[in-house]
């Protein structure tokens, strides 16, 4: 799951693709996008902390009961502290039985969680659908 984050003083805005590890070939793995989420809290109700916490606690609920991985991957800071993003939003996945990991990756572009974030931030509410 590929997560973007944009935040100011006014809010908090994710746009993540959650995809499904679907084989490899040619022994790179492939990973079909099926869920993507938009989100956008204001910030005088949350951190942008707790934003991305929250964040991806509900998305890590609505992930197919099959995943017994969930791995989040973002240039994000946030994500540089993976013990404390585990233990707050892997609690809620370790019922389903699944584990719960955070990558810090290298900074990039990521147009597509991008434009999701950017979305938000023109609705002003949060949504999640299947593609």
């Amino acid at each position: 799951m590929d997560v973007s984050i944009i935040k100011n003083e006014e809010y908090t805005a994710i746009g993540a693709e959650i995809a499904k590890y679907n084989g490899n070939i040619d022994g790179k793995p492939i990973y079909e996008p099926y869920m993507v989420a938009s989100l956008y809290y204001r910030a005088e109700e949350i951190t942008h902390r707790q934003a991305l916490i929250s964040a991806c606690s509900q998305i890590s609920q609505l992930i197919d009961d099959s995943s017994k991985l969930i791995v989040f991957k973002s240039p994000t800071l946030y994500f540089s502290d993976r013990r404390g993003l585990r233990n707050r939003v892997g609690i809620a996945a370790m019922k389903h039985g699944r584990e719960v990991r955070f990558n810090r990756i290298k900074p990039r572009i990521d147009e597509s969680t991008k434009q999701l974030a950017f979305d938000a931030i023109q609705r002003g509410e949060s949504l999640i659908t299947l593609i």
